[in-house]
Parts: structure tokens; sequence; C-alpha cells
């Protein structure tokens, strides 16, 4: 871009993506947010007090939801690409699911993995 714009043009550009940026993860902290305070904890945990304790759960699930996702993302310097990462997540999540369901349970799990799974399979091959 440097080659073929102007750098007024060129910061302007640079500007506007990082204002995207910071829409968009404004968007997805403020989703989790109210996923978090509506969803889980007063429909879960406090169903009584008012709405300024609820504004401090949120604001408390925001602080522990962008301190986990800066540690998820300085663990992921410890992988070789982001693919070995999704997979061992992947692979610990499903092997807590499979440590809590009888044989019937596996079962029925293989069988969703199989399905979703072999169609991708023959379909990238």
């Amino acid at each position: 871009m440097n080659r073929y714009d102007p750098h007024g043009l060129l910061g302007l550009g640079f500007t506007a993506l990082m204002a995207s940026f910071m829409s968009g993860m404004a968007g997805n902290v403020t989703a989790f947010n109210t996923v978090c305070t509506y969803d889980l904890y007063q429909t879960y945990l406090a169903k009584g007090p008012d709405d300024w304790h609820y504004l401090r759960v949120g604001k408390l699930a925001t602080v522990v939801g962008t301190a986990l996702s800066i540690g998820s993302a300085y663990s992921l310097l410890l992988f070789d690409n982001l693919m070995d990462y999704m997979q061992s997540i992947g692979a610990m999540t499903l092997r807590n699911v499979r440590s809590r369901l009888d044989n019937a349970g596996q079962m029925v799990l293989a069988c969703a993995v199989a399905g979703v799974y072999l169609p991708l399979n023959v379909w990238f091959r």
C-alpha cells in the first residue's frame, strides 16, 4: 500500500483498520459480559439482587474474560502454529467429555464425531 497510496491516505487506512478491530473486540467483550451476567449468573446463581450487583458481576466477568484471553494468547507462543493449539484444546475438551459419559454416551459421541469427520475427510480429499 505504501507504493500506491500517499502517506496521509495510508494513515487513514491504518486508522480505519484499527477502529474496526477495536469495534469488533468491544462487541465480543460486551457479548461475553452479557452471557456471563444475565444468562449464567442471574439465571443459575443469584436471582434476587439489584441491578448494581449485576453491574459489578458484569465488570468482574469482563476483567476475568479479558485476562483469560490475554493468557490464552500468550500460551499460544508455546505451540508451533494455531492449528496445534486448537487441536490440543479439542483433545482436552473431548477427553473431559468422554470421562463423564458411560459406554452408550461414548458410542453416541463416537458416531457424532464420525458423522462429521468422515464426510469432511471425503469432501476435502
